[in-house]
């Protein structure tokens, strides 16, 4: 992949990272600049930005740390989602072109194949990348930064919960359907049932994961 900065390439790379350490795990600037072969003035810049998306927090005179996100947490970002989803499906419904339809199908089969490995933190990346079509479709740059900051907080909790992810992706291959038919209300329906449903599985697959 290539970067335009060294601070973009250290804030993508370590995003990346995130998603694999575990909550309340401390993050050490100068370690993280080692690892990554990365200066220390952007690899501070990309834990500034981070800390900023609700992706590290910063404990004074210690350092930085994996948010300790919890159910309550994961409850309120889905709450979020059930607000902005339908109505962002809905707007960006009639502007949807052959290659957003290919890119939704070219997604599920990621997502079939990344479940298949048990690579949940890779299937959540195309989760994401299939719901962002139509974020981009609808073309309101103000409710994509927000989603994007939603979502990835999200990720921060659920890298390791996989409940449910053979539902969601039935219900993401469904819409797609509904699109190439026109069946636009339906369509909407179905995706308001799919962020809702999401969540009562993401709170069934925490409670099961965490005790």
């Amino acid at each position: 992949m290539e970067y335009n900065s060294l601070s973009e390439k250290a804030y993508c790379l370590i995003k990346d990272k995130i998603l694999t350490f575990e909550k309340g795990q401390y993050i050490s600037m100068r370690e993280m600049s080692s690892q990554l072969g990365i200066s220390y003035t952007p690899v501070r810049e990309a834990f500034q930005k981070l800390k900023g998306e609700g992706l590290l927090d910063l404990e004074p005179n210690v350092g930085y740390f994996v948010p300790k996100l919890d159910i309550k947490d994961l409850m309120q970002i889905y709450e979020a989602r059930e607000c902005i989803e339908r109505f962002v499906f809905e707007k960006a419904f009639d502007f949807l072109t052959r290659e957003d339809i290919d890119a939704l199908k070219d997604s599920v089969r990621k997502q079939a194949l990344h479940l298949s490995d048990r690579d949940i933190k890779e299937y959540l990346k195309e989760d994401e990348r299939y719901h962002m079509v139509f974020f981009k479709a609808a073309n309101n740059p103000y409710l994509t930064e927000l989603v994007r900051s939603i979502r990835a907080k999200y990720l921060v909790c659920s890298k390791r919960i996989r409940h449910g992810s053979d539902v969601a992706l039935e219900e993401h291959i469904k819409i797609i359907d509904l699109i190439e038919k026109g069946e636009k209300l339906e369509a909407a329906e179905l995706m308001q049932r799919h962020v809702t449903q999401a969540k009562l599985r993401m709170m069934e697959g925490y409670i099961a994961y965490n005790g």
